[in-house]
């Protein structure tokens, strides 16, 4: 197995802006955990982005962050109040230019991120809604806090803004520990949609830079991506099904149950 970059995130956040923590109802916390997960048949579903990391003091751009995750929801036998996102996830670079997977960056390796698993967890309760996002294993779990997410009705499109800040120890440099921040915006379309609801989403953060882009471990990185939920493997873009294929076959269906992610924690 690779080396991983590992953390656990907890995520304990009150729903604000257009639907305050107070009026936050079960169907809210369902389209929630719908548009995330997907329905809670089984089956898995795939999140797809992309996009350039650009060097925040001189606005160049570096490389481009491609994304994959594959997730299956499901709910608590014995409380439909909890829900799980059962996850695998890559992340992946690629050249600025030609789009080739990096291998190297000016003459340094770069490897590929890759999580076996994460675990996604909801919990409705009290009309408030929580959340924890839980990766890795032994001395590289970690906790960190998601505050002021946001629900916002527009027309038939329902708008979920998760902002985060972080603090990441990297195996890599397993000494270091470095902060960035990180904003994510789910739209759902949940009225007047054919078939299934179109879940859209863009992401970006400020960090830090990984060793391989600043060997000084102080320039800052600035990421922006957009991306789609997709019902099926065969519907994501070809250039990640091509990576996941022939390097992470394993990749193309998340962790069958929590019995597995717990194998995976140890």
């Amino acid at each position: 197995m690779r080396r991983l970059s590992l953390a656990v995130f907890l995520v304990c956040f009150a729903v604000s802006g257009g639907v305050s923590a107070g009026e936050v109802t079960y169907k809210d916390f369902e389209t929630f955990a719908n548009s995330r997960f997907g329905p809670p048949d089984g089956k898995a579903r795939y999140w797809y982005g992309v996009g350039p990391v650009r060097d925040v003091a001189t606005g160049k751009t570096l490389y481009r962050f491609e994304y994959y995750d594959t997730v299956r929801h499901y709910v608590d036998p014995k409380d439909p109040n909890r829900r799980f996102g059962i996850v695998r996830k890559l992340d992946l670079f690629r050249d600025a230019k030609t789009n080739d997977l990096l291998t190297t960056f000016n003459g340094k390796p770069v490897e590929s991120w890759i999580f076996p698993y994460q675990l996604f967890e909801l919990q409705y309760k009290d009309g408030a809604v929580s959340m924890s996002i839980t990766q890795g294993g032994g001395k590289f779990l970690r906790t960190h806090v998601f505050p002021d997410i946001e629900m916002l009705r527009h027309g038939g499109n329902l708008h979920i803004t998760i902002p985060g800040f972080f603090t990441v120890r990297r195996p890599e440099i397993p000494d270091a520990v470095q902060a960035f921040t990180m904003s994510s915006l789910f739209v759902v379309c949940e009225r007047n949609c054919s078939g299934s609801p179109q879940v859209d989403w863009v992401q970006a953060g400020v960090n830090p830079a990984p060793p391989w882009a600043d060997s000084a471990g102080q320039g800052l990185l600035y990421m922006f991506m957009s991306g789609a939920r997709f019902e099926q493997y065969a519907d994501l873009p070809q250039s990640v099904r091509t990576v996941i294929d022939a390097q992470y076959p394993e990749w193309r269906q998340p962790a069958k149950d929590l019995a597995e992610i717990e194998a995976l924690q140890r």
